[in-house]
């Protein structure tokens, strides 16, 4: 499973708005679409937020972005953030899940 992970650094009074500006124009857009699996996005003090974006193989989470979803973020986002986002990218090894 391909894992991608994005730091954003957002003004502290922005981080609630960040968060719904990504809900609708990742996860709403990522849900549905072939290959994936799940996201999400975490926050913290100080204006942090993670999201975290899981599929099935990396080159599904390549053909989302060909759809221009993060460069329309960036947009979005950019009188809210302080720093420029970091990305890294994971392959899953090991999961579980109880619910």
């Amino acid at each position: 499973m391909y894992v991608a992970v994005m730091r954003y650094h957002f003004r502290e009074e922005s981080l609630e708005r960040a968060c719904r500006i990504w809900k609708e124009a990742v996860l709403e857009r990522a849900t549905g679409r072939e290959g994936f699996i799940r996201a999400f996005i975490m926050t913290a003090n100080g204006g942090k937020a993670l999201a975290v974006g899981m599929w099935e193989d990396k080159r599904y989470a390549d053909e989302f972005m060909k759809t221009g979803v993060f460069k329309e973020l960036l947009s979005d986002f950019t009188d809210m953030m302080v720093a420029n986002p970091e990305h890294e990218a994971y392959e899953m090894k090991f999961s579980s899940e109880k619910y």
